[in-house]
């Protein structure tokens, strides 16, 4: 797995990207968090790891294992937004103790057993349209990604392999809210734009008995990108406590 380092504070954030994007989709937070050790990984099938295979099993081995080789002896925080939010709850589970905040960003916890009976057809059908770039300008308006994000979002979205991106929507689909999150001492911040979807809505209702929500303004699914300025105010303020 391919990682960014930057700074060298006493305190580490580790940064998770979502499906379809990454690392570089942190670069505001890294320029807002000089203070802190900031880690930001190409989770496996994304960016520079796009060779490798996507399974949440073998992501949450290797960030464990990041993270021991990298930086043992400092505090650990993590922040995911949507698949990587998914990674960050899987990780909390495992060490409920672990990290010593979570910000949960967009994070899908009610598994969708029908839609995903649809994710193999639907790829095969539409794989190819992902290269055309008036079809990436499409998805991208979609999800909330600027122009300035653009050539970077669909670089990323060409080197995707089809088996990946099948492999990274099934378990984004099938995700459920793991055991022990509340056996730990992490503090949660859980986030969702204002105009997510229903089951984003329901997802953070479910979550809001182990911590703190916030619903972002005037954004969709995509806040660290579309209100970065706000997203990094909530996430200062969560790592203040």
């Amino acid at each position: 797995m391919e990682f960014k380092e930057f700074g060298d504070g006493d305190e580490l954030l580790l940064f998770l990207h979502g499906g379809g994007v990454s690392s570089w989709m942190w670069e505001s937070q890294i320029n807002y968090f000089k203070d802190y050790r900031c880690i930001t990984p190409d989770l496996p099938g994304h960016g520079a790891s796009s060779d490798e295979l996507f399974s949440m099993k073998y992501t949450v081995e290797t960030l464990w294992s990041l993270l021991e080789h990298i930086a043992p002896n400092k505090k650990w925080n993590i922040i995911g937004f949507s698949l990587g939010s998914q990674v960050a709850l899987q990780m909390i589970s495992e060490r409920p103790n672990a990290f010593k905040r979570a910000m949960i960003n967009s994070s899908l916890i009610i598994p969708q057993k029908i839609m995903k009976m649809f994710v193999t057809p639907t790829i095969y059908l539409t794989y190819p349209l992902i290269r055309k770039k008036k079809f990436a300008k499409l998805q991208a308006k979609t999800i909330g990604i600027s122009d300035t994000y653009f050539e970077k979002y669909y670089l990323d979205t060409c080197n995707m392999s089809r088996e990946n991106l099948i492999r990274i929507l099934k378990e984004n689909l099938s995700f459920t809210l793991p055991p022990n999150l509340a056996n730990g001492n992490t503090q949660f911040l859980f986030t969702i734009g204002e105009n997510e979807n229903w089951l984003m809505k329901q997802s953070i209702k479910k979550l809001a008995s182990f911590g703190r929500t916030v619903t972002i303004e005037n954004v969709g699914h995509n806040a660290p990108l579309e209100n970065q300025q706000s997203f990094n105010q909530l996430l200062d303020e969560l790592l203040s406590y």
